[in-house]
């Protein structure tokens, strides 16, 4: 029974489904809770036939009728009366292939649904600065890139795919006709006139490079129409790059990215059209000094970039309600 009568537990009384006899109980909230007996004692038939029923038709009811016209809510348990009930998650037993990216976040789903939530209701701020990314004019970003790469040499690209599958023939060929010479592929910069061929079935980041040239005074105007051009193509989103050394095709590390949607008064950085695969361990949101595995393999030490959690520690910089996607991923269960 729960010792603490201000917060009662789950209370069920005269549970009969399956081979329970008249079973009454109470179930405390905040605490782990095993159920233990011999095969057919109705293990299963407590926790999942009558608890997590009860707590999914109750769900359920409180959708709207179109909704549930779509979903099956099951019939009632058998049982007199249950009370103190809460929304709950069944996680069924089942053999599945060995992940050790896999945490409780990832397999009930609860992980995607936190990224859905920062990335549309998130405040996003600039990792170096901490200052919020407000929106930026074309003058602005013109201005920006003026300031911090003066006399230097740029590739000013628009981002076309993040890791997306699809062979891009079409766009290919598309960005060659409008004159455009370069395309980036998967950090590798290549010809127009010979892309590369992609696999439909393989997830590639592609970015048109738009213009390459020295930022400085004298190039203000083809700077401010190759940032337009940009901005048009990559929907609102440009990045800056640095060329390769030469007789490489590598891009040097590093870059910039800017937007229309917003950017640090200060650097100008903006984040990217931000989606859930931003906020997974399994995608665009990995820490890249462990791989998303929150430890690291040599030494087999929770990671201290990104906190044990798998993810990319810049993402600490997006908030909802004061909590970021790291914290809310070392939050405990109860």
């Amino acid at each position: 029974m729960n010792s603490n009568k201000n917060q009662p537990g789950i209370l069920i009384r005269g549970a009969k489904e399956n081979n329970l006899k008249n079973i009454t109980l109470e179930i405390p909230h905040g605490k782990i809770t095993m159920i233990t007996g011999v095969s057919g004692s109705g293990k299963s038939s407590l926790a999942f036939d009558t608890l997590l029923a009860e707590a999914k038709r109750r769900f359920f009811s409180t959708l709207s009728h179109y909704s549930r016209q779509y979903l099956d809510a099951g019939s009632r348990p058998k049982i007199d009366q249950m009370k103190y009930l809460l929304p709950g998650i069944g996680m069924v037993q089942r053999e599945t292939n060995p992940n050790a990216r896999a945490t409780i976040a990832s397999t009930t789903d609860i992980g995607e649904l936190l990224g859905t939530l920062m990335a549309k209701f998130g405040t996003q701020q600039c990792p170096q600065h901490q200052k919020p990314t407000a929106k930026l004019t074309m003058n602005e970003i013109c201005s920006h890139l003026q300031k911090i790469l003066d006399q230097k040499e740029a590739l000013i690209c628009a981002p076309i795919a993040t890791k997306k599958k699809g062979h891009f023939k079409k766009e290919f060929q598309e960005f060659n006709q409008r004159g455009y010479r370069q395309i980036i592929v998967n950090d590798v910069i290549y010809s127009l006139s010979n892309p590369p061929a992609i696999s439909s079935t393989q997830k590639n980041t592609i970015k048109a490079v738009i213009d390459h040239l020295i930022i400085s005074q004298s190039t203000t105007s083809r700077l401010f129409r190759s940032v337009q051009t940009a901005l048009n193509l990559g929907k609102g989103i440009l990045e800056v790059l640095s060329p390769p050394p030469p007789n490489q095709s590598t891009p040097k590390k590093g870059s910039m990215t800017f937007s229309l949607l917003g950017g640090c008064g200060q650097c100008g950085f903006s984040w990217p059209s931000l989606d859930p695969r931003y906020f997974s361990t399994n995608s665009l949101g990995q820490c890249s000094f462990c791989l998303g595995l929150g430890e690291c393999q040599e030494k087999s030490l929770p990671c201290c970039v990104c906190k044990a959690t798998g993810l990319n520690p810049d993402l600490e910089f997006i908030t909802f309600s004061d909590l970021n996607i790291l914290s809310m991923h070392r939050l405990p269960m109860a």
